[in-house]
């Protein structure tokens, strides 16, 4: 086994972890990605934890056992490595470890072992997919066309909106399933919503989320009789099951297919 080999887009499984006495985060993601640029790996882990509090962490590793500063700004130094069939990273303290984590895979699971709080962790994590949605209101009977402008301005927004680049440049830092669905197959899904309240609603709970959201306003030039009209707005790309709690059959708002 190599590091390569946990290359995903990972989904916590509460039933099948073990947190002992410690609080269970309500949900997590985890996302293992080769870095640009070398030969190591991107591992990113977002979560909303059990008070419902978002909070994520990313970090890279070159699984060669050489220990380098640590991410966490300790001063302690990190080394990852592949120890028989689990990917380990250490923090160290100069010999003394300080914090171990082994992830080890079982078919479709992949499993977390720590140790934290004197407690020992065993987190299991299943093999997960990507999307963005993109929602339209059906209230303003907006024309195919021009449906299919305002899903695009949407889709492309939530990554214009996280552009960090200077003048003449384009660049924008994605991470964790932003990143995984940027390097598979860009799914996405279109729905439609009642009316503007549902939509601007829709937007709000992505916010709240925490997930990648963008919301079109139409100037009004063609349609709309001049009046800056709220048309689409775009949730994710995010892990699926995150923009389900909020589009999905039985989610916070109510949905159509297009």
């Amino acid at each position: 086994m190599n590091s390569n080999d946990f290359i995903g887009l990972w989904a916590l499984d509460p039933d099948s972890s073990d947190y002992g006495p410690l609080p269970a985060p309500q949900s997590a993601v985890y996302t293992i990605l080769p870095s640009a640029g070398d030969h190591g790996l991107s591992l990113h882990a977002q979560w909303t934890d059990a008070e419902g509090q978002y909070a994520e962490l990313g970090f890279l590793i070159a699984a060669d056992g050489v220990g380098r500063p640590s991410p966490d700004g300790s001063g302690h130094t990190m080394a990852a490595f592949v120890e028989g069939d689990a990917l380990v990273t250490e923090v160290r303290d100069g010999d003394l470890v300080v914090h171990r984590a082994a992830r080890r895979l079982d078919g479709d699971t992949l499993w977390i072992e720590q140790e934290l709080d004197g407690h020992t962790l065993r987190a299991a994590y299943q093999r997960a997919r990507a999307k963005q949605v993109i929602l339209y209101r059906r209230d303003l009977k907006m024309r195919k066309g021009k449906i299919a402008a305002q899903v695009a301005h949407a889709s492309l927004k939530v990554f214009f909106d996280r552009d960090v680049g200077g003048p003449g440049e384009l660049r924008v830092p994605i991470r964790g399933d932003m990143a995984w669905w940027c390097q598979r197959n860009f799914a996405k899904v279109v729905l439609s919503v009642a009316d503007e309240e549902t939509l601007l609603a829709a937007h709000q709970h992505a916010k709240d989320a925490g997930l990648p959201t963008a919301l079109i306003t139409d100037s009004g030039r063609t349609e709309f009789h001049g009046v800056p009209t709220h048309t689409t707005v775009a949730i994710g790309p995010a892990h699926t099951e995150r923009i389900d709690v909020i589009t999905g059959r039985t989610g916070l708002v109510e949905t159509k297919l297009a």
